[in-house]
């Protein structure tokens, strides 16, 4: 990972202000436009986050496996909501429950094959993440 890392923060780029354009194809999911290709991730916006996690006192191993997943569309438990605006810039839906006596938001992202990915959040971190046919 360190490996790809280095590739990808070594490369120097034109156009930085086009890194957070998005477009949404209903095949494809949003794309990030970068050095005049689309990219299905925002790699270095999601990369300048974890580091921005590892300065302030995380754990690289836990921060890097964070970039590795959201880098391929996967919210895992933990993930702090902030980072999955790198891969899902937009829910299509939120709501407010409780969750183990706590209260949470619930996001509803659209994924390409009808379904929608529901997102339970606490205190600005993923505690529970489930793929659904329906906003309930």
């Amino acid at each position: 990972m360190d490996q790809r890392l280095g590739q990808i923060s070594s490369r120097r780029w034109s156009g930085h202000g086009q890194i957070c354009s998005n477009h949404f194809a209903r095949d494809h999911g949003f794309r990030f436009r970068h050095g005049g290709y689309w990219w299905r991730c925002n790699f270095w916006g999601a990369h300048s986050y974890c580091n921005q996690l590892i300065a302030i006192g995380f754990a690289p191993g836990l921060c890097w496996g964070w970039y590795d997943d959201i880098c391929w569309g996967n919210i895992v438990v933990g993930m702090p909501i902030d980072l999955i605006g790198y891969y899902y810039p937009d829910q299509v839906y939120t709501t407010y429950t409780t969750y183990d006596g706590d209260e949470a938001t619930v996001y509803y992202y659209a994924l390409g094959d009808g379904q929608y990915k529901r997102v339970t959040v606490v205190d600005g971190n993923v505690v529970d993440v489930q793929i659904v046919d329906e906003i309930v």
